[in-house]
């Protein structure tokens, strides 16, 4: 519970001229506040000194990285011309692989119609050297039909 000061019990406010006069008279009590202000002055002159001191090297830190942005910049602008051109090939080599897909296919189209073509001429001619061989060791031909061979032999 906090006790009245003799202003507050006489019904004056804390801060009442006369309260202030009678602090004023004491002397320890003006040294007190002049000592008091002193510390804030210096508490605040502390503060102004940390910021600025602060500031500057903060500012120091900026430059530098000025400077390191400054030396970045040409090497970033030479790697995004590398980058467009190698995407510009890029598509080139991609419409390229593309278009080489393509012919290479209708190659292979081309190749498979030749293969199935050569087969086919292939086993028409192991026939006929097979017919020609059996004609020429047997005496007749794999032409005429085993149905006229054997009907020609009951007559």
């Amino acid at each position: 519970m906090a006790t009245a000061t003799t202003g507050e019990a006489q019904g004056q406010p804390a801060d009442s001229p006369q309260k202030l006069m009678a602090e004023m008279a004491d002397p320890q009590a003006l040294e007190r506040g002049i000592s008091n202000l002193d510390k804030i002055m210096a508490h605040f002159r502390q503060k102004i000194e940390d910021c600025e001191r602060q500031i500057e090297l903060d500012t120091e830190d900026l430059k530098w990285v000025e400077r390191e942005i400054a030396n970045d910049e040409p090497k970033l602008k030479a790697l995004e011309v590398e980058h467009a051109r190698k995407l510009k090939d890029r598509e080139l080599l991609a419409e390229e692989i593309d278009s080489s897909v393509e012919r290479i296919q209708a190659m292979m189209k081309n190749c498979t119609g030749l293969v199935r073509n050569a087969r086919k001429k292939d086993r028409n001619l192991q026939k006929a050297v097979a017919s020609y061989k059996l004609s020429a060791a047997r005496g007749f031909e794999t032409k005429t039909s085993t149905r006229d061979l054997i009907n020609a032999k009951k007559k």
